[in-house]
């Protein structure tokens, strides 16, 4: 009697293991998971699907566009200003010097030369 309960619990661990390995063979399936359309995945039956992320990334990837532009945008006026700032100071370094030469001059043609 003992041997025949064996040989039959036996017989349901091949047929079950059979089963699930079919289910395992076919795409996109695996034991325990229901095919596409069902709800009973998700909790009691009509209960909704969890949201989708396709919104939550465009806006993500909008936000990073807005943030790396902006971040190019204050590199590029800090370069420019300093660059503009540079060319003020080389102008007036020019224009002081030119001023200074150019009175030098006048001053030596109204003063007679010591020799």
């Amino acid at each position: 009697m003992a041997t025949t309960q064996v040989a039959e619990r036996e017989k349901a661990a091949i047929a079950a293991s059979r089963v699930n390995s079919s289910h395992a063979t076919k795409p996109g399936t695996y034991p325990g998971k229901p095919a596409r359309g069902q709800t009973e995945a998700f909790g009691a039956a009509g209960a909704a699907p969890p949201a989708s992320r396709h919104g939550s990334h465009r806006l993500v990837t909008a936000l990073l566009v807005i943030v790396v532009g902006l971040l190019a945008w204050g590199l590029f006026q800090g370069v420019l200003g300093l660059a503009l700032r540079v060319a003020e100071y080389v102008a007036v370094a020019l224009l002081s010097g030119w001023v200074g030469y150019r009175a030098g001059h006048w001053r030596g043609r109204r003063e007679p030369r010591e020799r």
